[in-house]
This record gives structure tokens, sequence and C-alpha cells, in this order.
């Protein structure tokens, strides 16, 4: 299932790009690149790509928790309105329209 949420999530998520906290990351890394030596660099580098991975690990979790939490809502105002898993009304929620009308 977490693998059909990590599709949905690459499908429907794209990352905000030309942000003006894009363009500040941008200046910073040039910032950085002409005053760091190559070493510290390519450490700073690990570290950028260590960061963005983690946040994309939180954000990935935040999409699957939030597509669970609306599915289970669904399920549950669904069986609130009587109507079953496999689409059709339930009979006391038949039974319930036949009497209030």
């Amino acid at each position: 299932m977490d693998d059909t949420l990590e599709k949905l999530y690459q499908q429907f998520y794209k990352i905000p790009k030309n942000t003006p906290r894009a363009k500040r990351i941008e200046e910073n890394y040039q910032a950085l690149k002409g005053h760091l030596n190559k070493e510290d660099f390519v450490t700073v580098l690990h570290f950028t790509d260590e960061t963005n991975l983690q946040l994309r690990e939180v954000s990935l979790d935040s999409f699957i928790r939030g597509f669970q939490l609306g599915w289970t809502l669904f399920h549950q105002m669904s069986g609130y309105q009587g109507i079953t898993d496999d689409g059709k009304e339930s009979e006391a929620y038949s039974r319930e329209l036949g009497s209030s009308s």
C-alpha cells in the first residue's frame, strides 16, 4: 500500500520552483562555493543531500498519513450516510429513508 501511496505522492506533489526561498538557497550555495575549499564544500554538499532526503521522507510520511486519514474519514462518513463498502445503501438506511418520507 505504501508503494501505491508513494506513486500518488510523486504524481501529485511537485517541488515549488522559483520561490524566494529557492533563490536564497542558490545565493547561499554560490557564496559557500566561493569561500570553502573543495573538501569542505563536498562535506557541505553531503550534509545538504542528507537533509533534503530527510525532508522528503517527512513530506512523504505526512502525505501518506493525510491520505490514510482522509480514507478513514471517507469510510466513516459513508457508513454514517448508510452507504456500504460496495456502494449500495444499507438496508437500515433504506428503512430509515422510507420512514422519514
